[in-house]
């Protein structure tokens, strides 16, 4: 029940994603335990990542909130952290059955010793490996110029808007004050003139 409430949490915008099925519910409580604000940068990853993964990497970020809150200081910008989660026991099945990951880890970090292998065997299983740490990391970075890139073009058109908005309103005020200043205008013919210019404005 706490789990089902905490969905109330969600962004308005977001909420109906999980209606939809394009977030599981499992990533969606975990998603709602974020304030509003910082759900939008974790919402790609709540729509591809597993539940073993996404769950550590939002409960990584609030505890970095949550310190941010105590010591009253800002919250520094979301950044890459690798985070422990277990593999598919099928990949470790495959991986045991027909060694290939394994030896080349073993190769490119060269590891000679049976403690060393066994080593980037854990970590191999737990995604700490330096080649998956590698594109974990690339993902983010990818995700959060997409982000930030959305970001400003959003910014954009709204400055774009709000200048379209004070070029029609100087016009109309243009439209108002020329029918105002012909000669024998009445109340009725300026409101005419500016009803011609909205709608003439309204099709454009």
């Amino acid at each position: 029940m706490g789990e089902r409430l905490g969905l109330l949490n969600l962004h308005e915008q977001i909420a109906p994603l999980v209606d939809e099925g394009k977030i599981n519910l499992s990533n969606a409580y975990a998603l709602s335990k974020l304030p509003k604000e910082e759900q939008a940068n974790f919402l790609d990853n709540a729509m591809t990542m597993t539940p073993q993964e996404f769950a550590p990497t939002v409960m990584g970020r609030k505890k970095e909130l949550d310190k941010a809150k105590r010591t009253g200081k800002d919250p520094a910008a979301s950044e890459y952290v690798a985070v422990p989660y277990m593999r598919k026991l099928v990949e470790l099945k495959a991986e045991n059955e027909s060694p290939v990951i394994g030896p080349v880890l073993c190769r490119e970090n060269n590891l000679t010793t049976a403690e060393e292998g066994f080593a980037m065997a854990m970590k191999y299983a737990l995604h700490m490996d330096p080649t998956s740490i590698s594109v974990a990391r690339a993902k983010h970075d990818a995700h959060k110029a997409d982000v930030e890139q959305k970001r400003k073009e959003a910014a954009d058109a709204r400055a774009k808007k709000r200048a379209d908005d004070a070029t029609t309103k100087a016009a109309r005020l243009k439209v108002e004050a020329d029918a105002l200043a012909t000669a024998g205008s009445t109340p009725e013919t300026v409101a005419e003139a500016l009803a011609a210019f909205d709608a003439a404005n309204t099709k454009s």
